[in-house]
């Protein structure tokens, strides 16, 4: 008959049973752990890891808040090492996974020694904005995340600053701008038509300072330069005509190759100059469709195709395209086709995520407008005076609804057209005369 077991080792078998138990559920948990991460998507697995390391350094913001501790060195080391391993493991992941980062992501250690980091996370992709100390933030300089390619340049920027290395917008950790306080557009790919002046460049310009990383296309090699020169963030240039056979896919590719996608696109290239009807031959009425409309129409398509699932579309009609008016058939008859073009593909890509909507411009001074403004006053007589708060538009005006519009704060609008003309087509307004 074999010995009976002593008390310790029946304490023994009893704890080693229930190692076993509590070692067997752990597994499980970790299977259905693992099980559930490999069911989201690549991205939103990179950024809970992101986020997750965001919430092990957030104490280290109290340096930005609190100027006693910022002349603790040994905290400030403390909280610029952390920053640093911090990018670093950020950087990797992103080379890794090769995917884009999230833009919920503001490096805590704002302190010179962290400076290099920022400018190398920044040019992998990585939008990293500080609220620094002097000198903390490397500016823009030549090599730092140009493009590359014909055509297409970098503005050498780092994001929230401008060319002098002055502050000039911040980035809230939910992606908002803290000036603007739109959401979505930090990080997001952009390319905009028609940005060598205008109303392209302005949108252009405003994209970049809200964060966005812009592609501005044009066939105007000098104004490119002007604009690319005049933007607070990342803003890339390509010398392309929209209206060539091969220009939107070229477009696209550009993008792909800058900007490694697109999620948001402003259709703002076109011309003017139209007559009457009567006074327009076929070589004029086929020059205002192919630039106007099916550049557009053709861009759109390419664009839709680049955006996947998830993006916004925005394409510039007139509010000759929605009322009669003297002397302007073709381009009328263009922008007419753009507001049914907009609506139409609306509906054939909301099912894909991808909002479509337009703006419809009144009177706007650009280039394109103001030698008529200052030689014709009948022009002037039927549209500034008729206009209820008696002046006429700023590309700037337009350029604001353009990227509200391009923005998350839109994400339940869809194709609408948006007139924006201080009220002139719903009013034709004229003042009183004295009693």
């Amino acid at each position: 008959m074999p010995p009976r077991p002593s008390h310790l080792q029946s304490v023994l078998r009893v704890l080693r049973h229930m190692l076993g138990v509590v070692w067997g559920a752990l597994c499980v948990r970790a299977a259905v752990l693992r099980a559930r991460r490999d069911m989201l998507p690549e991205g939103h697995r990179h950024r809970a890891g992101l986020e997750k390391e965001l919430r092990r350094i957030t104490w280290a913001q109290a340096l930005l808040a609190d100027p006693a501790l910022a002349e603790d060195a040994g905290f400030r080391g403390l909280a610029a090492e952390r920053a640093r391993v911090h990018a670093d493991a950020g950087r990797r992941a992103m080379v890794r996974r090769r995917i884009h980062p999230t833009p919920l992501v503001r490096l805590a250690g704002a302190v010179p020694a962290v400076a290099p980091r920022l400018e190398e996370a920044r040019c992998t992709g990585f939008i990293a904005v500080a609220s620094a100390l002097p000198g903390a933030l490397p500016r823009g300089g030549a090599g730092a995340c140009t493009g590359s390619g014909s055509g297409i340049g970098g503005g050498g920027v780092a994001p929230g600053f401008d060319r002098l290395g002055r502050r000039v917008d911040a980035t809230r950790m939910d992606g908002r701008s803290a000036a603007m306080g739109l959401a979505g557009l930090v990080g997001k790919a952009a390319v905009v038509t028609g940005a060598a002046g205008g109303i392209g460049r302005a949108t252009a310009l405003r994209l970049a300072a809200e964060g966005a990383r812009v592609l501005a296309a044009d066939i105007k090699e000098e104004g490119l330069a002007e604009t690319a020169a005049m933007a607070s963030g990342e803003l890339h240039t390509l010398i392309c005509n929209v209206a060539a056979d091969d220009g939107p896919a070229a477009l696209m590719r550009a993008a792909q190759a800058t900007l490694g996608g697109l999620s948001l696109l402003f259709n703002n290239a076109g011309i003017g100059g139209s007559h009457a009807a009567t006074d327009t031959d076929d070589a004029e009425l086929d020059r205002f469709l192919d630039v106007n409309l099916r550049a557009v129409f053709r861009v759109s398509r390419e664009g839709v195709k680049a955006m996947g699932k998830g993006g916004a579309i925005v394409n510039v009609a007139s509010i000759y395209g929605m009322i009669g008016f003297p002397g302007s058939s073709a381009y009328a008859a263009a922008k007419a086709g753009v507001i049914g073009l907009t609506r139409q593909m609306a509906a054939d890509c909301g099912p894909r995520g991808i909002r479509v909507n337009a703006v419809s411009p009144g009177l706007i001074e650009t280039d394109m407008t103001r030698r008529r403004i200052q030689t014709s006053a009948w022009f002037t007589d039927q549209m500034t005076a008729m206009t209820p708060l008696g002046r006429n538009g700023q590309p700037e005006d337009i350029a604001a609804a353009v990227v509200f519009l391009l923005s998350d704060d839109a994400s339940f609008i869809s194709g609408q057209v948006l007139t924006i003309d201080g009220g002139w087509l719903a009013t034709r307004y004229r003042e009183a005369p004295p009693a």
